[in-house]
């Protein structure tokens, strides 16, 4: 046969006087059944509503359920150390419209005690009394709402706030200024460095093109060169000086004849590589200048 319609909870019956045995048991059957329903679905059939009223919107004082004339209502306090928390829940019902109220445990309210799990948030550890599957449903609302609000709240963080970064987090890759720390046993291999080796509180000073460069002028053992660029003569070089040269671009430059002579190692008279090369100058006998590059 079809199954037949549902019978929902009737709280006025069955009633002894005015219904025979038949019709009385089959009412107190039926509401066994939409009892045991309400269990599983967590909510009854019968046309039951619900409002929340006082405190605020997610820490309402009165929360009432109600298919009236009858009510139940759940009246919280909250923990005064950490407001989002009830502290305490009294439960009560009406039968007049809310006209009146009775108390549903005479004990008294509930008293939760509550701490904060590192992996599972705010846990619900005791219940003075009446305890039933309500505080799952409250320990469960309450970390939704944590959660709702600190991913709002980590949302709204901007520059350096955000997961406690610093500030070179927020800085573009094109203009990232490092202005402060040490670094120390960095290991850099197969990479390529624009500008390395500038180790001067100030930059080194740059070689003007078709210059004599004068290793008795300058303080420091390096200066800049632009690629392109040609050094007439090389000047003052002493014995076992040792000078660089630090090549600006992706170009050679060209050093002449002067009153010191000069040879690249490779037997090159013009040098040309990549950007960012180092030319090694070492004089010998302070008559010869030989050059090696080193590509950074």
């Amino acid at each position: 046969m079809a199954t037949p319609a549902y019978v929902p909870l009737d709280p006025n019956s069955p009633s002894g006087p005015t219904q025979a045995p038949d019709v009385y048991s089959a009412k107190d059957l039926a509401n066994v059944r939409a009892l045991r329903d309400s269990v599983v679905c967590g909510f009854s059939s019968s046309v039951w509503g619900y409002t929340q009223n006082g405190g605020t919107t997610g820490q309402p004082v009165n929360r009432f359920w109600s298919n009236i004339p009858m009510y139940i209502n759940a009246i919280h306090t909250y923990d005064g150390t950490n407001p989002f928390l009830p502290a305490t829940i009294k439960w009560q019902w009406s039968n007049d419209g809310a006209a009146t109220w009775a108390d549903m445990d005479p004990g008294g309210p509930a008293a939760l005690t509550w701490a904060l799990d590192a992996n599972y948030g705010w846990v619900i550890t005791n219940v003075s009394r009446g305890a039933g599957l309500w505080p799952w449903a409250i320990q469960a609302l309450v970390n939704s709402q944590a959660g709702y609000r600190q991913n709002g709240a980590h949302a709204a963080l901007v520059g350096t706030a955000v997961h406690g970064l610093g500030t070179m987090s927020t800085q573009n890759a094109n203009a990232v200024a490092i202005t402060g720390g040490n670094i120390a046993a960095v290991n850099i291999a197969n990479s390529y460095l624009n500008n390395f080796g500038r180790v001067y509180p100030t930059p080194p000073t740059a070689v003007p093109n078709g210059a004599n460069w004068d290793w008795a002028a300058f303080n420091g053992a390096q200066q800049n060169i632009n690629f392109g660029y040609n050094i007439a003569q090389i000047l003052n070089a002493q014995d076992g000086e040792v000078r660089r040269l630090f090549v600006i671009g992706p170009g050679g430059i060209g050093i002449g004849d002067g009153a010191v002579n000069f040879q690249w190692a490779v037997g090159h008279p013009v040098w040309s590589a990549g950007d960012g090369t180092l030319i090694n100058c070492v004089a010998l006998n302070s008559t010869w200048v030989i050059g090696t590059t080193i590509p950074l």
